[in-house]
């Protein structure tokens, strides 16, 4: 097995287990079991590459469609698709204790676009952590709001998905085909969500420079030129965003013209 993934190299590896993903998906969301109504071959697809390559673009309205497994399925594919899924299954291995050969370590390099291998399974162990405590904040965050509205188990279930969907950049809810509209001017939900969105925007790589120089009580100029790439960048477009958005639609009636600002 090695050596045909040797001979193979890392990445057609990564486009092939995308290539993987995305079948098992479309497959697994074509099953009755996942769906309140029949679904098009063609539409399972197109969700299942959407959700793998966490683009947002759906033919079908979720929560109307699938049902509760179908809608795990397709935040796992989200999940995966956020994380990346040899990113995933290394990180699988590493918690049952299996040692990374070269080609493993490769793969991961590649697909975390790393230029070495140095702490290449130190920051493995890192991105799970992280995903993990920031999707679990996002999600107690979002429970203020959603468990009242919803019940407690549907409360925290919109929570998990809407805080990986978030986290992951994917752009799927299940909020119906409004989606986050009827959400305009709430606070919680508005900040929540666009801050899991930032945050996961920036990277692995971003959050992990950031958080060892705050560690080591570093200053801003100590951080790699990569990471104040990324952060200026983000900076740059969000500010120059918002002000384009509010010049051109302050006055239009159907989006910001009775906004919370000018109530």
């Amino acid at each position: 097995m090695t050596k045909i993934r040797d001979e193979i190299g890392p990445t057609k590896i990564l486009l092939i287990s995308l290539v993987l993903v995305i079948i098992v998906g479309a497959i697994l969301l074509k099953l009755p079991i996942c769906n309140k109504q029949s679904i098009k071959t063609i539409d399972s697809i197109f969700v299942a590459t959407s959700a793998t390559c966490v683009t947002g673009l759906t033919t079908i309205v979720p929560i109307e469609q699938f049902t509760i497994i179908g809608q795990v399925v397709l935040l796992l594919l989200i999940q995966i698709g956020g994380i990346g899924f040899m990113t995933l299954i290394s990180i699988v291995l590493i918690m049952i204790g299996k040692k990374l050969n070269l080609s493993d370590k490769i793969i991961i390099k590649e697909s975390l676009s790393q230029d070495s291998f140095k702490g290449l399974v130190t920051l493995l162990k890192k991105i799970c952590i992280y995903t993990f405590i920031i999707e679990a904040i996002g999600t107690c965050v979002l429970a203020l709001k959603f468990i009242p509205e919803f019940g407690v188990g549907k409360g925290i279930w919109m929570s998990v998905f809407h805080s990986i969907s978030a986290f992951c950049n994917a752009g799927f809810d299940l909020l119906g085909s409004t989606s986050i509209s009827q959400y305009s001017g709430d606070w919680i939900v508005c900040l929540t969500l666009m801050l899991l969105i930032i945050i996961g925007g920036l990277g692995f790589t971003v959050w992990d420079d950031i958080v060892e120089k705050i560690k080591n009580k570093k200053k801003f100029h100590q951080l790699t030129a990569h990471t104040k790439l990324v952060l200026l960048i983000t900076v740059i477009l969000l500010i120059s965003g918002t002000l384009l958005i509010l010049v051109f639609e302050c006055n239009n009636e159907q989006t910001m013209e009775n906004d919370i600002w000018r109530n």
